[in-house]
């Protein structure tokens, strides 16, 4: 089993706090390679698929001043895990591809591009 097989396992199970803990040390583990191949994974996982089939973290719902809060805070900080993880992905150039029909529908008429 790979060591992102690992991060995985039981995910749906595991409370908010294991899941910001065990992010952040495979963050902290891991070479950026590694990093890579999971990031589009982490993702998801965080703030949901484009789709709609992985709900995610359900950021919108988490109570103030709770523990799964300061947990997110934390890991989705400008300083924290999350973003340290993207920091290295820039530094090594990488990109990740997102198909335009996975992309949301914006039918604000204000945000209409009238060129």
């Amino acid at each position: 089993m790979s060591s992102s097989d690992h991060l995985k396992t039981d995910w749906t199970i595991k409370s908010l706090p294991q899941q910001c803990t065990e992010m952040t040390k495979y963050i902290d583990d891991k070479p950026v390679k590694e990093l890579c191949v999971i990031f589009p994974w982490m993702v998801e996982r965080v703030v949901g698929s484009l789709d709609g089939s992985t709900v995610g973290w359900s950021l919108s719902s988490l109570q103030a001043h709770s523990s799964d809060y300061s947990n997110v805070l934390e890991f989705l900080q400008p300083s924290g895990p999350m973003l340290k993880l993207v920091y290295k992905l820039q530094a090594e150039d990488y990109n990740f591809e997102i198909q335009v029909a996975n992309l949301p529908q914006d039918n604000d008429p204000k945000h209409t591009f009238n060129g």
